[in-house]
Parts: C-alpha cells; sequence; structure tokens
C-alpha cells in the first residue's frame, strides 16, 4: 500500500496542532543547526578537553600538599557552580541565545556609530562593566 502525499492531506495537517508545530520546529531549523554543529565539534574534541581535565586534575592534585589549599580549591569549585547554576546564569545564556536569534532573522549590523550610540543604554552598560572588570581580574591573574 503506498501512501500519497496530497495538497488537501498537507493543508489538514498544516491546521492541526502537529502541523504548526512543524512549523515551529523549521523556524528554528538554522538554530537546532548551530547547536547540533557544535555539540559535533564538542563531541570531536571531547578526547583532546578529557586529556587537558586530566592534566589538569594532575596538577592540581601535585598543587594540594596541603589539605588547606584543597579546601580552599574546593571552595572555589562550589562557587564556580552556584554562579553556573544560578538564574542570573541561566537568563544570560537564554539572552544570548535571543540575540543570535534575533541577528540572523533580521541580519542586523553594527558600525562603529551603531556600538557608540549602543553604550547609552544601561544594559550595556552593565555588561561592558562586566567585561572590563573580568579582563582586569584575568590580567591580574595572568602576572
Amino acid at each position: 500500500m503506498s501512501t500519497q502525499i496530497t495538497t488537501a492531506s498537507l493543508e489538514g495537517i498544516m491546521e492541526d496542532k502537529t502541523g504548526q508545530q512543524l512549523i515551529q520546529l523549521l523556524d528554528k531549523l538554522e538554530l537546532i543547526n548551530f547547536f547540533l554543529d557544535a555539540l559535533d565539534e564538542f563531541i570531536k574534541r571531547s578526547p583532546w578537553i578529557m586529556e587537558s581535565l586530566n592534566q589538569e586534575i594532575i596538577k592540581l592534585r601535585e598543587q594540594t600538599s596541603s589539605s588547606e589549599t584543597l579546601k580552599e580549591n574546593i571552595v572555589l569549585i562550589g562557587e564556580l557552580l552556584r554562579v553556573l547554576t544560578s538564574e542570573n546564569f541561566k537568563k544570560t545564556l537564554l539572552g544570548i541565545i535571543d540575540a543570535y536569534e534575533k541577528v540572523m532573522e533580521q541580519d542586523e549590523r553594527k558600525g562603529l556609530v551603531g556600538i557608540l550610540r549602543g553604550t547609552s543604554d544601561p544594559d550595556v552598560q552593565r555588561a561592558l562593566a562586566f567585561i572590563i572588570l573580568a579582563l582586569k581580574k584575568w590580567g591580574e591573574a595572568m602576572k
């Protein structure tokens, strides 16, 4: 028994919930493709990442000869986990995804004047302050 898709059957599908979900999925296809490509790259690099993590763990063990240093490192790891699981971090990631989608939809571009104009936005100023402070702390740690 062969199945033929007719225009009438396609219209019927598009009117029901499944059709609407299909349309939503197709609208998000580029973003899904982006994340699948990123995941594929991550999987391809996972042996290298695991080796790097293993080397860092070995270095950490060598550096933590005293229990005091180990306690400090555990506290730092706990603090990092707290930040990564916070609602603010989740909002930040969702904002990045939203910004990516908007730029891809609208093909929005900014020149130097647009960037300067954008710095008057309080949200942009807050993000710039974070980036500058993070770069300062990173530079201090590199000494």
